[in-house]
């Protein structure tokens, strides 16, 4: 955990990862724009309920992740960060499973 004070990231998206259009592309270009900028992001996971097929993250998101410009973190896990984005209001049309646990 960070000390007081201090952020565990710049930046953290909060989105469903799999959605396999542009949604995804998006996120995925503003991960590159962050990691050019020097900016850490985290990128939390969330389960949309109205993707109900089994899905993969999206590949570009995958491929930020591989490269060193976010890291995936567990949907519950405690964080401090600057600035949260929460992308696509689908996510919440319902209760999430794991609430997110970001200050």
């Amino acid at each position: 955990m960070a000390r007081p004070g201090s952020y565990d990231y710049d930046i953290a998206l909060l989105s469903d990862f799999r959605y396999p259009g542009g949604t995804s592309v998006s996120l995925a270009e503003e991960i590159k724009a962050q990691a050019a900028g020097g900016y850490t992001t985290a990128l939390v996971p969330a389960q949309s309920p109205h993707l109900t097929r089994k899905r993969r993250f999206h590949s570009q998101i995958i491929s930020c992740v591989q490269a060193g410009m976010a890291e995936m973190v567990a949907p519950d896990q405690a964080l401090r960060v600057r600035a949260l984005v929460i992308r696509h209001p689908a996510i919440f049309t319902r209760d999430p499973a794991l609430a997110p646990r970001v200050d």
